[in-house]
């Protein structure tokens, strides 16, 4: 059987990138540290004899599309034009392995604003130490996603918070709940660390 080398660059930037090195907060429960990404980085890479990633890389996806992790079918989908030395992808790739790591945790359902609002929050700090501005998204409540994250993004890089205040964690929250993008989608995620069912992991 053929070595599976598909998560290798994506491992690689994980375990090595110096950026990711730095990452280091917490968010209510959610500790995010460079052996998250490290851990996530392993889900990526075959198993041991049956040759198979736990997390399985698919795409691209359809022009316009984002980079997306669905904890249903524990699969990895990077949109058309993903590129790994790009700042910009980095971070939307540091964003989805933050999934990852949460839905590794087999929290159950819980809230889909939180699990976003950690995940954002660790795409700006990546992106604020990549020397990045807020993303602009076309739409203003969705606009205000980018603007909050790096609002608090700049308090964890540039003043230094490790632990993210009460108050911004709610704000966070409540800016995600209440965009455009969000407030139509489900309002709870499944955090199963991986636990599939037989249809789920054929048709993934």
């Amino acid at each position: 059987m053929p070595v599976n080398l598909s998560g290798k660059k994506y491992y690689e930037f994980l375990t090595t990138n110096p950026l990711v090195k730095r990452m280091r907060f917490t968010f209510g429960k959610f500790a995010i540290t460079p052996e998250v990404y490290a851990k996530v980085a392993e889900r990526l890479v075959p198993e041991y004899l049956q040759n198979q990633p736990e997390i399985k890389l698919k795409g691209p996806v359809s022009e316009g599309a984002t980079a997306t992790y669905d904890m249903a079918y524990d699969t990895l989908a990077l949109p058309s034009g993903f590129d790994l030395t790009s700042a910009r992808d980095q971070s939307k790739f540091v964003h989805e392995c933050t999934h990852i790591y949460i839905d590794d945790l087999h929290l159950g359902g819980f809230a889909n604003a939180l699990n976003e609002a950690v995940a954002y929050t660790a795409e700006a700090v990546f992106g604020i130490m990549a020397g990045l501005a807020p993303e602009k998204a076309g739409e203003a409540s969705n606009d205000l996603i980018f603007k909050t994250s790096y609002a608090l993004g700049s308090l964890i890089v540039q003043q230094g918070v490790t632990t993210v205040p009460t108050e911004w964690q709610t704000r966070m929250i409540e800016v995600v709940a209440k965009s455009a993008h969000y407030s139509v989608k489900p309002k709870e995620t499944i955090s199963n660390g991986r636990q599939r069912d037989l249809i789920r992991t054929i048709f993934r």
